[in-house]
């Protein structure tokens, strides 16, 4: 009954992985960003570090 549990919370950990990494691409979109690149920059660092990052660059000029 364990593994269950244990593979229920992996996939749970993963969906709002994915959720929040969307969330940073549309961000992105919003500040007139590449979406891409953000939604890559957020998989490969952090989906928390890259909407600071995209927080503290703002709307692009």
């Amino acid at each position: 009954m364990t593994i269950y549990i244990v593979i229920a919370v992996l996939i749970i950990v993963i969906v709002l992985y994915a959720v929040l990494v969307n969330a940073v691409g549309k961000y992105a979109e919003q500040l007139d960003r590449d979406k891409g690149e953000w939604t890559m920059i957020a998989y490969v660092v952090s989906p928390m570090t890259a909407f600071i990052i995209l927080y503290i660059l703002g709307k692009k000029k």
